[in-house]
């Protein structure tokens, strides 16, 4: 089976970081050089999302176990929070906080939203203005420019052939 793959930019140490998520195996591209990290631990975790805190300093990943962070080993940060099938993650810069969208449990058609401060989880469905529909394969990027989440979510889950974006 393919291993899934995580690509994550480093703001702080202004570097790509791939992690293979079914062998655990972490690299980091330079913009010359290929390096191989090592680190304590191990991670198998290939259903999971990652995204990078630059206030903490931290690669981040979440799976239905729980948040994970990496700096040296990883290390579970905190359980619960989304129990997502697929999902992104991006950091909000305004607020320091990571911000996690994710289709939920396999069968359902719910987007869930949830916000990471560092230390625990905010369930943020009830706290937006619209929620976000219920969509397949979102991506989610910080738009610095004008401070806000973009959501790009692939295809509307209700259709399954209308791709839908939302801001």
């Amino acid at each position: 089976q393919a291993d899934a793959t995580s690509l994550v930019w480093d703001s702080v140490r202004q570097r790509v970081v791939v992690t293979r998520l079914r062998t655990g195996a972490l690299w980091e591209w330079d913009g010359t050089t290929w390096t191989a990290r090592t680190f304590t631990g191990t991670l198998v975790a290939p259903n999971a999302i990652s995204g990078f805190d630059p206030v903490r300093n931290r690669l981040q990943l979440v799976d239905n176990t729980g948040m994970r962070v990496f700096n040296n080993s990883w290390n579970l940060a905190a359980g619960g929070g989304p129990q997502q099938a697929t999902g992104d993650i991006a950091f909000d810069t305004v607020r320091n906080r990571s911000i996690i969208v994710a289709l939920g449990p396999a069968g359902t058609t719910t987007s869930q939203t949830w916000e990471w401060s560092g230390s625990s989880w905010t369930a943020m469905n009830t706290h937006l203005p619209t929620r976000p529909k219920a969509v397949g394969a979102p991506a989610i990027a910080w738009d610095p420019v004008r401070q806000t989440m973009v959501l790009f979510g692939g295809l509307d889950c209700r259709t399954s052939t209308t791709p839908c974006t939302d801001e």
